[in-house]
């Protein structure tokens, strides 16, 4: 009796095409899950970097006379955009910083001073001071908002086909202190 026939049909070679069909499956959905967890650990840290640019910015400058608000802010920019070559790839070339305090004039949130890192970027602020409630800035006196964006560039494949598709990737977040 010959190994290799089942039911009078030769089926030698049979597993070799099922996985060299299902390969190419395989290898896409495990190349897209990490490229998925790639763009989502960046965009915590992304998250984290504007909320520590939002904490400091309150803390250490909100409450500084306007003059010296602006080289507090910038310093705190800079600060966060050394941390950001640590933690994301080329921070510098590809993300923005931006460090800004608001203070409440005639019931209106008003820019007071800001701040911004210069990459390659060239993001600028896109806070909405309608997002900010009117009665935080009247109570607190001061809000401080840090921003940051982040143009993602793909590691794998599959995340380089997805940008080819459609347009950069940029991760943006803004906290509000």
């Amino acid at each position: 009796m010959n190994p290799f026939r089942k039911n009078g049909i030769i089926s030698r070679g049979q597993a070799t095409v099922e996985f060299a069909i299902l390969l190419p499956v395989v290898i896409s959905a495990v190349l897209g899950a990490v490229e998925l967890s790639n763009m989502y650990l960046m965009s915590l840290r992304v998250s984290n970097m504007s909320r520590q640019a939002a904490n400091i910015a309150f803390r250490d400058c909100a409450y500084l006379p306007d003059n010296n608000q602006s080289s507090c802010l910038a310093n705190i920019v800079s600060e966060i955009r050394d941390e950001g070559d640590l933690l994301l790839n080329s921070f510098s070339a590809n993300g923005t910083v931006v460090a800004s305090t608001y203070v409440a004039d005639a019931n209106q949130v008003v820019r007071l001073v800001d701040a911004e890192s210069a990459g390659d970027g060239n993001y600028s602020t896109q806070f909405d001071t309608s997002r900010i409630d009117t009665s935080l800035v009247i109570n607190f006196k001061r809000v401080a908002i840090g921003e940051v964006f982040y143009r993602y560039t793909p590691v794998t494949p599959i995340g380089s086909l997805f940008t080819f598709l459609t347009e950069e990737t940029v991760i943006y977040e803004s906290t509000v202190f």
